[in-house]
């Protein structure tokens, strides 16, 4: 009779009881009771799943399998292991005892997350908020002219040819052989374009050191995934709210204050207008560094010198740096780095997140990729590329061929320079709001280096102080209410960014100029 996952108790039982679960043919046991490496990884992949299931973490689940599938006569586990006795299994990590509960209910162990979503204060995305206040406007008012969105940096130019060139190709490929499912790190083609293209930075990159995905969210997500609970993880303040967001769904940044309202794993780097909204250096240990340059939302670009401070913090501390650099095709300023690869000695501390959303206006296509060098280790002297490839295996069956052929397209000479006309249109937009918003007498930041303006919120009519809503969200109100435009509220992104509005430059130049009219006919004193 065959035996339940939790009734197993020899690695052969786990390995049947997983196939029976997925319903997968049988692979051969070798090796009194080990796998083959090829069979190690295909199993590790389906034991992920059943963790997830069963309300483990990836890394108690990986942990506890691979002690169990490989030689564990050592381990002080092994015999419990043996008797079937799950209940209580201690894990040796990093030379500390980690106690998991394997049986513990899913709803007690994703309690982190339930209150998440109950709290209110934390329960929507930023950008889903912003929607409901355009769309109950819409709602109430059904008659009114349309509603400009300078919020979400959403691009509104159609593609390049060069991508809808690739298209058509993929399609022609796909009539003659389905493509199907390729290799999950991306197609071997593509990942070897985006090495090449490193080397106009001046930047070396092993094709294999590049994992593609279905954007840079996507991304994103799924590498806060391999990074534990147990690290110091420090974000900008103000920040993309995805960095804090994706950790607080992984559980890696521990409890949240409501009195504080903050998570005690949580490390806040300001970004004010003293440090030209650049991050300051930890004050507490970090294990995880999150930069972003050029800045969402602030629009600052970080110098070479502050981004070769933060590799010397992290090689001092040994800690890790995500660098997201979606938005370097914008820099106009040749003194300032396009890759944290520029800085010496950044690849053995740093993973780098990119995407062809804003460069190639691929915000619906979705396509991005992250740089992880094998160079890179993590504590304990793992490697953070293998961690990750297992990771990206389970998530994910990778991004679709068409649009990794388009991704193709766009990095070969034509498609370059397609790209950079769009980027050069937007910079135009973003230098046309600047000039616009500089002859109100409101004070401009950002914008030279990024698609996005930072502004402090300017005073206007109707703001009560004492209301519930901060002074930025009380600003999107007003501007949707009487101007109709979306702009984004600053503290959406952090503390730091409260009485401060963002605005996208992803627009039109026609919608752009009306935008613009509206704002001018609520604000321009000199009408």
């Amino acid at each position: 009779m065959r035996k339940s996952i939790l009734e197993a108790q020899t690695a052969e039982e786990v390995m049947q009881a997983i196939l029976d679960i997925y319903d997968f043919d049988p692979l051969p046991f070798e090796n009194n009771g080990v796998y083959s490496n090829a069979d190690q990884n295909q199993f590790t992949n389906m034991v992920l799943s059943f963790g997830i299931e069963e309300g483990l973490t990836p890394e108690e689940t990986l942990l506890l399998f691979r002690e169990y599938l490989t030689d564990g006569k050592d381990h002080p586990n092994i015999e419990a292991f043996k008797n079937g006795s799950w209940e209580d299994v201690a894990f040796q990590v990093e030379d500390q005892n980690i106690t998991s509960l394997v049986k513990k209910p899913a709803a007690e162990l994703n309690s982190d997350l339930t209150e998440m979503v109950n709290d209110p204060a934390r329960a929507s995305y930023l950008f889903p908020k912003i929607g409901k206040v355009r769309n109950d406007f819409v709602k109430n008012n059904p008659d009114a002219r349309n509603v400009i969105s300078c919020g979400i940096g959403d691009v509104k130019l159609p593609l390049a040819e060069a991508a809808f060139k690739a298209m058509r190709e993929a399609e022609e490929d796909m009539r003659k052989d389905n493509c199907g499912y390729g290799d999950t790190e991306g197609r071997p083609w593509l990942m070897e374009a985006i090495a090449k293209d490193y080397e106009r930075f001046g930047v070396k990159l092993a094709a294999d050191e590049i994992f593609v995905g279905n954007g840079a969210k996507d991304l994103t997500a799924i590498l806060s995934m391999t990074l534990g609970k147990r690290n110091g993880i420090a974000v900008g303040n103000p920040t993309y709210p995805v960095y804090v967001d994706s950790n607080a769904i992984a559980g890696n940044l521990g409890r949240f204050d409501p009195k504080t309202k903050t998570y005690e794993n949580l490390i806040l780097m300001p970004m004010t207008k003293e440090s030209n909204f650049e991050p300051d250096l930890p004050k507490d240990k970090a294990q995880v560094i999150y930069l972003c340059s050029p800045n969402n939302p602030a629009g600052a670009a970080m110098t070479k010198d502050r981004l070769g401070q933060f590799v010397k913090y992290a090689k001092d501390n040994r800690a890790l740096i995500v660098y997201d650099a979606a938005y370097s095709e914008f820099i106009r300023d040749k003194d300032i780095p396009r890759s944290i690869y520029e800085i010496d000695g950044a690849d053995k501390v740093a993973v780098e997140i990119n995407s062809f959303s804003k460069s190639a206006g691929f915000t619906g296509i979705r396509l991005g990729w992250i740089a992880i060098p094998k160079a890179l280790k993590v504590v304990g002297g793992e490697s953070l590329h293998a961690n990750f490839k297992r990771f990206i295996n389970v998530f994910s069956n990778g991004a679709s061929y068409v649009s990794q052929k388009m991704g193709l397209a766009m990095l070969g000479p034509e498609g370059k320079s397609q790209g950079m006309e769009q980027v050069r249109y937007y910079q135009e937009v973003v230098d046309k709001m600047s000039g616009t918003f500089r002859g109100f007498g409101w004070e401009v930041h950002g914008g030279r280096n990024a698609p996005y303006l930072w502004v402090p919120t300017p005073d206007f009519p109707d703001y009560d102080p004492k209301g519930a809503e901060t002074k930025d969200w009380q600003f999107l109100n007003f501007m949707v209410n009487k101007a109709q435009v979306v702009c984004t509220p600053g503290s959406g992104f952090g503390s730091c960014g409260e009485n401060y509005n963002r605005f996208s430059a992803f627009n039109t130049h026609r919608d752009n100029n009306e935008a613009m009219t509206r704002i001018a006919a609520v604000f321009d004193k000199s009408r």
